[in-house]
């Protein structure tokens, strides 16, 4: 499989994207609903994060739809763990918005966390 770094392309019946950093995303639909693409479950838009001066996320798009599911790969180090922490509102990202069924990371972290179960190769019960 060839996939360009930034671009869409259909695989095998599903939707495959990598950014810059190698990170790559699979997308498959299992019957979503009509309404499905008006209502994004997951929507992730020119996602950055940064610790101090090194990028580890660079302009992340990702719209995962109702019904969808979705396998996150990629090397270490390439920022998996960082995009799973900011989708479960565990860590902000520097720039981008990341929407989870109709709210805010940001600004509504706590009802998030309420929708959201994450289990991490290492426990986070302190931070």
């Amino acid at each position: 499989m060839n996939v360009q770094r930034g671009v869409g392309e259909e695989y095998a019946g599903q939707m495959v994207t990598t950014n810059a950093d190698g990170v790559l995303a699979v997308a498959r639909s299992i019957d979503a609903p009509p309404y499905a693409a008006q209502n994004p479950l997951v929507e992730i838009s020119n996602l950055r994060k940064s610790y101090a001066f090194k990028p580890v996320l660079r302009r992340i798009d990702l719209t995962v739809l109702r019904g969808q599911r979705i396998a996150v790969l990629g090397s270490n180090g390439a920022g998996k763990t960082t995009l799973l922490r900011i989708l479960a509102g565990m860590d902000k990202p520097t720039s981008g918005t990341v929407t989870i069924a109709g709210l805010d990371s940001v600004r509504d972290t706590l009802r998030v966390r309420q929708l959201i179960g994450f289990v991490a190769h290492q426990p986070y019960l302190y931070e």
